[in-house]
């Protein structure tokens, strides 16, 4: 878990990075934007389980806290709070803004580090090699296999039916 939270921490350095050199210059912006997609697009290859497991966590997180919060109420708007960040003015956001946003976090957090303890040795065996690094096999091989089962599947399935 360390590697992600590293990743997670570069990625917020960068930000701010990006945040005070850009305020005013468009193309130094698009630059280091594109720098920062191609460092997370390697990232990504080279860290693909620690990504998967933190992408499913904390967007899962999202998605369900805004479904309760809206039918519960309160979820804040987010192009509201984009707009107040913007205009640095942070001193309006009630405490249900904190609220959720603690929720995500402790959530997210909460599922991440289920899908750690609770993987499955098969899904642990698509991820790794046997030397226990991550297997580069492409997803054109997975689909392979998946239709070759399929097929297999059908075939079983025909002769029963025949019978």
């Amino acid at each position: 878990m360390g590697a992600w939270f590293g990743f997670v921490l570069i990625m917020i350095l960068w930000s701010l990075i990006i945040h005070q050199i850009c305020n005013s210059n468009q193309i130094v912006l698009i630059i280091l934007l594109f720098i920062g997609v191609i460092g997370c697009a390697i990232a990504s290859y080279y860290f693909r389980r620690q990504v998967i497991l933190v992408s499913t966590s904390y967007v899962g997180a999202y998605l369900c806290l805004k479904g309760l919060g809206i039918l519960v109420g309160g979820f804040p708007n987010e192009f509201t709070l984009y707009q107040q960040i913007k205009n640095g003015d942070l001193t309006t956001w009630s405490s249900t803004v904190y609220l959720y946003l603690g929720g995500i976090i402790v959530l997210g957090t909460v599922a991440l580090i289920y899908q750690e303890k609770n993987q499955s040795p098969k899904d642990q065996e698509l991820l790794q090699d046997s030397d226990g690094e991550e297997s580069s096999e492409s997803s054109d091989g997975i689909e392979m296999r998946t239709k070759d089962k399929y097929k297999k599947l059908n075939k079983k399935k025909k002769k029963k039916s025949k019978v």
